[in-house]
């Protein structure tokens, strides 16, 4: 395949997910501050270093979630060809996914 034609399909597969990571994480923003401009920062006694701390941690996040994501992307195929590492990502999606139906059956309970 041609290096410029896999270089463009790269970037529609890698732009909705950067997309969707970066308005998540402004609305995390966004959410706090408003949280914190209505009282929230003195009710829970966050001082304006934690708060700038909070938003940097935010963002620290955000780029790792994005290099993960590019890192999942890049070697997801080299990783499917081989029956181990779809035994692994079926393994992982099931713990996940047990996990998820635990905290929900307790929560119900509850």
């Amino acid at each position: 395949m041609d290096t410029l034609k896999l270089a463009t399909r790269r970037w529609w597969y890698i732009m909705p997910i950067v997309f969707i990571t970066y308005s998540l994480a402004y609305l995390d923003r966004a959410n706090y501050g408003f949280a914190a401009a209505s009282g929230m920062a003195e009710d829970l006694m966050i001082t304006p270093g934690m708060s700038s701390l909070l938003g940097a941690l935010f963002l620290v996040l955000e780029w790792i979630a994005i290099s993960l994501y590019a890192y999942m992307g890049l070697h997801m195929r080299r990783w499917f060809a081989e029956p181990r590492g779809k035994r692994l990502f079926n393994r992982c999606c099931a713990g996940l996914l047990s996990a998820a139906a635990t905290v929900l059956l307790m929560a119900r309970r509850a």
